[in-house]
């Protein structure tokens, strides 16, 4: 093992031993440059260490001169041969540029030659076709002399019509023609005779073109030949030359199964004969469309083959099968449905009769060949203008016919508001038995199409009556913009794009006219119903005819801004005028709600003051034998005018147009009520509430200082006060409550004895802004008269008017 950096630095380290056993291991490596200093351990020398290292430094600068010397001889090979290759390489450039330049001129030489070719071509062909015309020229003068002169008839057709040899047929074509145009222009006195004979030598032409025609297509269907195709095509684009191929077309169609065949036509009547539901109609409609759109699929995939103008063959066809399977397919089943199964059903029919139009006249335009379209965007207008006449004369009748559908449905949903259909509407069982009952009453129910809503039962406190909530039946009207609008996808698919946005205005327009006259009924019956709801303690009608109105106009005016207005806007005059229907609709509701919340404040208002004019003034004197506990009792007049507040409070919050509509609060609830119910409610309904309870406090105020009151009296007045001031924080009037708490603080003067009143007059025990108040309830005191002269010289002090 060779020795490492830590042996000599080891303390250990022994110099002999390491000499002996190392220098000594490596004496036989010559390359070793110690072991080749050593030969024995105990001759080392520095002297001749020195020596040999000298040998050796000498000999390393003789293999250093020796390699430069080498490096440079390198070099000089390496650059002459750089520049030999350099020289090599341009010499290899000038040759293949000149190479490119012979190509070139040999490429421009060919290219001469084969353009004098292209002409000599051009040239041979123009002296061959000039050579063919001039013999043909000859020979079509030689047939016009012959039929001019008296030979026989049949030598001179046998020339024009060959008896045999289907490819000779576009030669006779071609030489009928233009013997035909000599004719017409010739005037020598053969031409009668002439004419007579090409005539008949041009019908006998096109009877064997017809008859070569014919006996490709009977091989064609028996075998699916592909020759049989191009003998077709042949004999079409013979005639086609021959006539225009007007003869050819017709007789192609006239021969298919499909026209000729009379068991389609049989099949179709037996079916419209038996039919017992417009789905049937549709079904059988189904299957025609199916049967030519097949039919069409096959004849698109040959007529390219064989005619050279498929687009006037198609047209034609189609033209053909509208005449013969669909328009009468479709008149059949359009009018025995109307005459059986009623104007519906029509209508739904002729929208399924539409969409199976489109899409046959879809099915046409995107069949295609190997040859790219068969049809161009001209000839696919012509199919489809095709396919439209046959939808021309319903199509005319549609909208008249679909606005007297949607008036009949109207007047179903929207009856005429009458008791007995607000006793439905309202879920009102009384309204409802009241007049008609019996299966007149089922008939309405039935007409309304009113499902139940949820109701929860009232638990409010303070008289309010355990009965059915009165929710808004939103029903119908979810069914009746339902209904309007599968009319309005129903326009859009069966009427063309320039009739649509006036349909859409007609529909709209039915539709607003009729809810307005049914809601009107509506409000006009709540509004008159308010005053006799209030004395029955009844939950008032105007709150859920108001949130109705609010939920009619949101629905349709979610309804018209997604299925009307987005298709109205190519017509300006009905967009704009189905805008105008929509913001007379609008202004028409705030004005509704308007009244009725006006109606509801004042009919309020009106039961709350005649109620109160009604009460006895000995409610709160001290009446014999009234009992010690009446006094802690408020009066009944205070318990009908609460109770009847806070009912139709209770009405308008919940079942009026606010956020808390269906959602009645449980008594465990109510204490959190007003703070929870003030910031849900929209402005409109606190400004409401706001209003009344301004006015109840003014009426009050009033109605308080009629009365003359003992000190068992006023302890009914506190109650009163209690209740009052409560009923005025429900109706989420603050202000109102904290002056009815400082009322009832100043009226606990009534309760007072005499005495104490007399030393608080004295003392001026009272707040300066209670004073007023506390004047007014000295002066209601029962024994004011007894307490007056002591009293009074103190109190005109502050009121100096006080008698």
């Amino acid at each position: 093992m060779d020795p490492t950096i830590d042996d000599f630095v080891d303390a250990n380290f022994d110099v002999d031993k390491f000499v002996v056993e190392y220098l000594g291991a490596q004496d036989g490596n010559d390359d070793n440059i110690v072991g080749s200093l050593i030969g024995d351990a105990s001759m080392l020398d520095a002297d001749d260490l020195l020596s040999k290292v000298s040998q050796c430094c000498q000999h390393v600068d003789a293999l250093r001169q020796e390699g430069r010397l080498k490096l440079q001889e390198a070099s000089k090979n390496a650059d002459s041969l750089y520049w030999r290759h350099t020289d090599r390489i341009r010499s290899l450039k000038r040759q293949s540029q000149l190479v490119l330049e012979k190509v070139q001129n040999l490429e421009s030489e060919i290219s001469t030659v084969g353009s004098k070719a292209v002409n000599v071509g051009r040239r041979l062909d123009q002296v061959n076709r000039q050579r063919r015309r001039a013999q043909e020229a000859s020979k079509a003068i030689k047939i016009y002399d012959k039929l001019c002169g008296e030979e026989e008839e049949e030598e001179v057709l046998q020339m024009l019509v060959p008896k045999q040899g289907k490819h000779d047929l576009m030669h006779s074509a071609l030489m009928i023609r233009k013997v035909e145009a000599a004719v017409n222009s010739s005037t020598s006195d053969g031409q009668d005779r002439a004419k007579t004979k090409l005539e008949e030598a041009k019908k006998r032409f096109e009877r064997f073109t017809l008859q070569c025609f014919d006996d490709a297509n009977d091989v064609f269907e028996d075998s699916g030949s592909h020759s049989s195709l191009h003998e077709m095509r042949y004999s079409a684009e013979a005639l086609t030359w021959f006539n225009g191929g007007q003869t050819i077309i017709q007789h192609y169609i006239a021969t298919r199964k499909f026209f000729i065949d009379p068991s389609y036509i049989l099949r179709d009547r037996a079916e419209m004969d038996g039919m017992q539901s417009q789905h049937a109609a549709s079904s059988i409609l189904d299957r025609i469309v199916d049967e030519l759109v097949d039919f069409a699929d096959h004849e698109v995939k040959v007529i390219p083959q064989i005619f050279p103008n498929s687009e006037r063959v198609m047209v034609a066809l189609v033209q053909r099968m509208c005449l013969e399977r669909l328009q009468p397919a479709i008149e059949g089943l359009l009018d025995t449905t109307v005459e059986q199964f009623g104007l519906h059903d029509w209508l739904e029919l002729l929208e399924n009769v539409v969409c199976s139009c489109q899409r046959l006249h879809h099915c046409l335009g995107s069949d295609k060949h190997e040859t790219g379209e068969v049809m161009s965007q001209q000839a696919l207008d012509e199919v489809r203008n095709l396919i439209d006449d046959s939808l021309l004369q319903y199509r005319d009748a549609f909208l008249p016919r679909q606005v007297e559908a949607l008036q009949i449905d109207l007047e179903r949903y929207f009856p005429e508001w009458t008791e007995e259909h607000v006793g439905i509407f309202l879920n009102d069982e009384r309204a409802a038995q009241h007049g008609k009952e019996g299966a007149v009453l089922a008939e309405q129910q039935e007409a309304m199409s009113l499902p139940e809503d949820v109701a929860m039962g009232s638990d409010m406190p303070d008289g309010i009556e355990h009965k059915r909530s009165i929710l808004v039946h939103t029903h119908m009207i979810d069914e009746a913009v339902k209904r309007v609008g599968q009319m309005v996808k129903r326009c859009l698919r069966v009427l063309e794009d320039e009739s649509r946005p006036q349909a859409l205005q007609i529909l709209l327009t039915a539709l607003v006219d009729k809810m307005n006259g049914f809601l009107f009924s509506a409000v006009k019956y709540a509004s008159s119903m308010v005053k006799d709801e209030l004395a029955a303690s009844k939950e008032p009608s105007v709150a859920i005819v108001c949130y109705f109105v609010v939920y009619t106009s949101k629905k349709l005016q979610d309804f018209s801004a997604v299925e009307v207005v987005p298709y109205s806007s190519s017509d300006v005059r009905a967009h704009a005028a189905i805008t105008d229907v929509l913001s007379k609709s609008m202004t028409w509701t705030e004005n509704v709600i308007s009244h009725l919340a006006t109606a509801f404040a004042k009919s309020l208002l009106t039961f709350f003051e005649s109620t109160l004019q009604k009460q006895p003034k000995t409610d709160f004197l001290n009446t014999k034998g009234a009992g010690q506990e009446a006094g802690h009792l408020p009066t009944d007049t205070c318990v009908l005018c609460v109770k009847t507040l806070r009912v139709a409070r209770d009405a308008w919050l919940y079942n009026g147009p606010t956020p808390l509509h269906g959602r009645k609060t449980s008594f465990d609830k109510y204490k959190k009520f007003v703070t929870s119910a003030e910031r849900s409610l929209d402005v409109n309904s606190l400004k409401m509430f706001s209003t009344i309870a301004d006015r109840l406090h003014q009426i009050f105020t009033r109605h308080i200082r009629r009365f003359t009151y003992s000190q068992e009296g006023g302890f009914r007045l506190l109650q009163d006060l209690r209740q009052y001031q409560q009923i005025a924080g429900d109706l989420f009037a603050h202000g109102r409550a904290k002056e009815m708490e400082e009322l009832r603080e100043a009226a606990n003067v009534l309760v007072l004895s005499q005495q104490n009143v007399e030393l608080m007059v004295k003392e001026n025990a009272w707040r300066e802004e209670d004073r007023e108040r506390i004047i007014d309830m000295v002066i209601m005191r029962s024994d004011w008269s007894s307490l007056r002269p002591k009293v009074i010289q103190k109190l005109r002090a502050f009121r100096p008017d006080l008698k």
